[in-house]
Formats: structure tokens, sequence, C-alpha cells
């Protein structure tokens, strides 16, 4: 049997050894790509070590994705294989380390959709909106280019995550054929107030639509605010919806009784606009914004208006081809 030696070795003996989840060593250690680490093969996966990181496994179907996509190029582990929060999926984080920031990546894997890469700017807002218990879910392929327009798209079980160089990334539509579906996920405030909003829009073949906003106050003081959506086909047509509204704080509750924080609803419509451009609204882009003034100790002095112009720039157009606003 080859010999198995070192942190390589405590990793393996912290597994299980022989009779865990590794088995036996198929190989001795050898030299990574970068000629900085080593790794490991075992029957049943792999251990792979840098100095600044450490050993960690990698096995089972994510080891496979791992390996098929350039697997310590990719990135070294991170973790041993891990299950995720909802007991449903397996994951492994991973770093480039022969890259400029060391950038983090990460293999996702679940029965239903199996193992799939993501990183970049796509990881790091699926990351910030709850990872696999976000609205989207679990990824089902790797990301890939725009066709026709910029940027990089990756598809989750429930809807899109598109990425552009001049927006950063945001949720895309899902759709069933008849139905799209949008989603803001949470929004926050530029100026640092203790504001949150989200928008979720249903849009159907017919033009119907249903738009759903919430706002929310987690501070002291009341709160006046604008949430301002926009749903921008790559045709360049901008539909928007904006509410003016109000939440309550602490002080709002004082001496007795209970805030009014949230500040939700529900408005349906109807518009032929959204009709004529449903096959094109399925690759739309939709951004939102909430900002805020603090009624008691004043905020910014003028609320937000440049959402049509960033959701024309993440499609790369100079500006709206048209605007139809829906919601005042």
């Amino acid at each position: 049997m080859p010999d198995v030696i070192g942190a390589i070795r405590d990793k393996w003996a912290q597994l299980g050894a022989d009779h865990g989840l590794l088995g036996q060593p198929l190989d001795i250690e050898r030299p990574t790509f970068d000629g900085v680490g080593r790794a490991q093969e075992f029957s049943g996966g792999t251990v792979s070590w840098h100095p600044q990181i450490g050993a960690f496994a990698v096995w089972g179907a994510i080891r496979q994705k791992w390996m098929s996509i350039g697997r310590e190029q990719y990135g070294y582990p991170l973790n041993d294989e891990s299950p995720c929060p909802d007991g449903r999926g397996r994951f492994n984080h991973f770093r480039a380390m022969q890259l400029e920031g060391t950038p983090e990546a990460s293999i996702y894997w679940t029965p239903q959709t199996g193992a799939e890469p993501v990183y970049g700017g796509i990881r790091e807002f699926w990351a910030s909106h709850g990872w696999e218990n976000s609205q989207v879910g679990y990824p089902l392929e790797g990301e890939h280019d725009r066709i026709g327009r910029p940027g990089r798209v990756q598809r989750f079980e429930r809807g899109l995550i598109v990425w552009t160089p001049q927006a950063g990334a945001s949720f895309g539509a899902l759709s069933d054929g008849n139905v799209l579906t949008f989603d803001t996920g949470m929004l926050t405030t530029a100026n640092g107030l203790p504001l949150s909003g989200s928008a979720h829009l249903v849009i159907t073949r017919s033009g119907d639509f249903t738009f759903t906003r919430h706002a929310h106050d987690a501070g002291f003081d009341n709160i006046d605010y604008v949430l301002e959506t926009v749903l921008m086909a790559p045709t360049g047509m901008a539909f928007t919806f904006t509410h003016e509204g109000h939440v309550e704080g602490t002080v709002a509750g004082l001496p007795f009784g209970t805030p009014d924080r949230n500040d939700d609803h529900i408005q349906p419509g109807n518009n032929p606009a959204l009709a004529n451009q449903f096959e094109d609204l399925a690759d739309a882009v939709f951004l939102g914004h909430v900002e805020g003034k603090d009624t008691l100790v004043g905020g910014v002095e003028k609320f937000i208006g440049d959402t049509v112009s960033e959701a024309a720039t993440s499609l790369g157009k100079a500006a709206a081809a048209g605007v139809v606003a829906l919601l005042v």
C-alpha cells in the first residue's frame, strides 16, 4: 500500500483511514499544478493540501465535477465535503491560490440537481441572499455567457442570476412558458438607514401582473421611503413600479404599544405592453432600490430615480428605448 504522510495522513486518519470515507491510498502524494501544494488519491476521494490552507478532502460527485473543471486550478478545498443547513445538499468551498485576490468558489450538490460550480459575482450575490436558502435554490448548471448580450448568467432551481460588468448581479426570471416571476431579493438603503425592502413581480402572457412589495424599519425612528423597481426587456423597453410609503420605528410604540414596522402591499393590474413584450421579458433585468428619509432627525433629501439608467446599462444600452410607468 502506498505511504500516506504528513498533513494528508492526518486528514486521512481523521476520516477513518482505510476503513473510512476515503478508503485505501491509490498512489503516493504528488505535487499539484503550481508546485506549491500536494495531493493524494484514494479509492474514495482526494485529499488536497496547501501550506496556507491545510489539507481537506473532496469525494463523490463533487469531486468528479472538481476534477473536470481543473481541480486545484479551480481551487484548493477549504473544507471537507459538508452537509448544507437544509439537510438536502452537500458542498465544498475552494480557493484559487494562483489568481489575484485568491477568490473563493464552491461546488454544490443535491440528488436532484447534481454537482454544479458557483463562483465570482454570481456566487457573491447568491451567498448574500442565503445560498441554497435563497429564493432561487440550488444551481442547475454552471454560469455561461449571455447570448447576444453582455455578462454572464446561471440557472438555479427557481430562477436565474444574471451578472453584467456594469450593474453586477441580479435575479432573473423564473418562467413556466406562460408566467414570468421576478424577485429583487432583499434591498437595503445606500445611506445606512435601518430600512430594508423587497419586491416580487408576476406577469402572465395576457399582460396581467401582480406587484408585491415589502418594507421594514429595524431602527428607532420612523421612516418615509420610496421603493422603486424597473423591469427592462432586452429591447430596451422599461416598465417601472414605484411606491411611496411609511414604516414605524421603536419610537412609535413609546411609551406603550407596538410600532407598525412593516409595510406590505399587493397591487394587481394589466397592461397590453407587457403582453406584447412577454417573450422578450423572459430575459429581462429586474432591478430595485429602496431609499428613505428619517422623519425625526432627517436623512436623504431626495429619493432615488436612476434605476432605469442602471437597468439600461446592465443590458449594454445607453438609455431606455421607452418607459411605461405601471405603478406610480
